[in-house]
């Protein structure tokens, strides 16, 4: 870690060289980065942990691809 502090980097948008060292926290990228994260888990499936892709008609609700093999939702139309 400390060699990577003392590296030289360059920003990905204007080129610039910079130390590690010199950066400081973004506090507004970090509270957005865990806003998304919780977004992410709440759109995974309870039941089995897989992300909500399908929309299942007959019951109106997203389901994950398990949830569309399972008995509860066998023979119901869903879509992506």
């Amino acid at each position: 870690q400390k060699r990577l502090r003392q590296e030289t980097f360059c920003c990905p948008q204007c080129r610039a060289p910079f130390h590690m060292h010199s950066l400081r926290p973004n506090k507004q990228l970090g509270s957005l980065i865990e806003a998304l994260k919780e977004m992410d888990q709440e759109m995974s499936c309870e039941e089995h942990g897989e992300q909500l892709h399908l929309f299942c008609e007959d019951e109106g609700q997203l389901i994950c691809w398990r949830c569309e093999r399972a008995a509860q939702h066998k023979g119901h139309t869903t879509a992506l």
